[in-house]
């Protein structure tokens, strides 16, 4: 069976409110950002900055 690979894009506004460490920090962790998007059931890690989400 062949390998097909897919790749998308997608944007996501979340209202983020003020606190004591800074949302730059929390965004410095990729697969925190992607725990709060998706379940984690649904999502591998590839690599430090990529992830699989399974349909």
């Amino acid at each position: 069976m062949p390998i097909v690979k897919f790749t998308a894009d997608r944007s996501v506004d979340i209202a983020v409110p003020q606190q004591p460490v800074p949302i730059q920090h929390y965004l410095r962790q990729p697969h925190r950002v992607i725990s709060a998007l998706v379940d984690s059931s649904r999502v591998r890690q590839t690599s430090d900055d990529e992830f699989c989400l399974m349909m």
